[in-house]
Formats: C-alpha cells, sequence, structure tokens
C-alpha cells in the first residue's frame, strides 16, 4: 500500500473473513471504509467493531413490504437499523439512499423520519441517478426514471429534517 488514501471494501459481507485478513496485513495507518448494504449479521458487526473506520452504507428501504418484494430480503428494517445504529455509535457513518420512483411515503419519508430520529447529524446522500435495469422491468412502478416532481418532493422531505446534512 504505496499512498493509499484508505482501504475502500465494496460488498464486503460475504466476504468478511478474508477483508479481515487483509486489513490484518495492512502496516500504516490507513482508514478503512467498509462499503455496504449493511446487511449483515451482529456477528460481523461485533468483528468490525474498532477495524471499520469509516461505514458507507446503502439505506435502500423504508420499509420490509419493499424489501421482501424487490429484493426479497426479510427483515430488512430490523437488520439494517441495528447494523446502522451499531455503525452510528463505533465509526464515522455515511448514508446513502438511492431515490426509487413511486417510493415517497413507503421509502424516502420512513427512512428520513427514522434516520433524524435514531441517528442524527450524519451525512446523508440522497442519490438521483436510479436507472432501470436487470430486473427493473418485471415491475412497472419501477421500470422507469424519475419524475423532475419526484425529485424536488423527495429532496424537500430531506429538507424538512434539519438533523441531516445532505449531500
Amino acid at each position: 500500500m504505496h499512498g493509499a488514501r484508505n482501504v475502500n471494501f465494496v460488498t464486503p459481507t460475504p466476504h468478511a473473513h478474508i477483508v479481515l485478513k487483509i486489513i490484518r496485513e495492512i502496516v500504516v495507518n490507513t482508514p478503512v471504509i467498509w462499503n455496504s448494504n449493511m446487511c449483515h449479521s451482529p456477528d460481523i458487526a461485533e468483528i468490525l467493531e474498532g477495524v471499520v473506520d469509516i461505514y458507507l452504507g446503502d439505506f435502500k428501504y423504508g420499509d420490509n413490504v419493499c424489501a421482501q418484494k424487490y429484493s426479497q430480503i426479510k427483515r430488512y428494517l430490523e437488520v439494517v437499523q441495528t447494523n446502522f445504529e451499531f455503525a452510528y455509535e463505533t465509526a464515522e457513518l455515511l448514508i446513502r439512499h438511492i431515490v426509487l420512483p413511486g417510493h415517497l411515503k413507503c421509502c424516502t419519508r420512513q427512512i428520513a423520519e427514522w434516520v433524524a430520529k435514531n441517528i442524527p447529524h450524519i451525512r446523508f446522500n440522497l442519490m438521483f441517478q436510479y436507472h432501470p435495469c436487470y430486473r427493473a422491468l418485471e415491475y412497472p412502478e419501477l421500470g422507469r426514471q424519475l419524475t423532475p416532481e419526484e425529485k424536488r418532493i423527495k429532496r424537500s422531505i430531506l429538507l424538512e429534517r434539519q438533523e441531516l446534512r445532505i449531500y
């Protein structure tokens, strides 16, 4: 590692044991970034305590119904909320939320409210680059780009939450 500013592990959860072996070999003080969907077990969270400097976490769904429907993830909120709270307490945290078309109330508003209440004063990146691909066209509501009106409304939802630093 000659001159690296950080070590950024993207989608690391399935490979946590290998990531930890790599980190063990780092001989200079280099920040470790866990770039993840935050769907990992409590055991992984405990192992990462004191190892990860920055969590770059994706918060995709605001309810379990959407998570189950589109990603076949059960108990999504219970898992990611617990992991976001742990990350908030043990390291630096940046949350990214990719805005899905039509998911104003169920996802964006719910996420903004939960974050503002439970882990305030963090950096929150609202991402509007959703592009329907892969299996998105199987769901007509996701088979389109965001409208300018959706972008404006979703941005205003976050601006209502003064606790969030939006990027």
